[in-house]
This record gives C-alpha cells, sequence and structure tokens, in this order.
C-alpha cells in the first residue's frame, strides 16, 4: 500500500486541479425528469457481462471486446425495435 501511494498522491493532486479548472465550475445541463426516460437501460447489459465475465477469470482484453460488440449489438437491436422512440 505504501509503495503505491508516491504515485497515487501526484495523480490525485493533478486530477483534482484538472476538475477544479475545467470542469468544476458550470453547472450541469441535465434533461428535466419528465425528459428522461429509460431508452437507455438496456445498456446497462454491457457492464453486467463485461464483470460477470471478469468475475468469471476471462482476460480483461477478452471482456472488454465481448463489452464493444455487445454494446454494438444492443445498439443496433434496441434502435431497430419499433416505438423505442
Amino acid at each position: 500500500m505504501r509503495s503505491r501511494l508516491k504515485y497515487v498522491l501526484p495523480a490525485a493532486f493533478v486530477a483534482l486541479t484538472v476538475f477544479v479548472v475545467f470542469g468544476g465550475g458550470a453547472a450541469a445541463s441535465t434533461p428535466p425528469p419528465d425528459a428522461a426516460g429509460a431508452r437507455g437501460l438496456p445498456m446497462l447489459i454491457v457492464p453486467a457481462l463485461v464483470i460477470a465475465l471478469l468475475l468469471r477469470g476471462r482476460h480483461l482484453v477478452e471482456g472488454l471486446l465481448f463489452g464493444v460488440l455487445a454494446a454494438v449489438v444492443t445498439s443496433v437491436a434496441w434502435d431497430s425495435c419499433p416505438g423505442h422512440a
């Protein structure tokens, strides 16, 4: 733990500085609650698949590759469903 501290603290400082300079001041532009829907909900399947593959002992690159493929398939399938827009 202590051996990694010399890498973690400077990285945290740089990340905090970048956040304060570029992202800390403006209000977030989120849609109103009535305009938000469950349209992107099926995309939660993708990270669940990646996590499941990694927990089963698959290689990281293989899990991420299957995650990208699952995201493409899910996106195309969901966009081709009638009445979801």
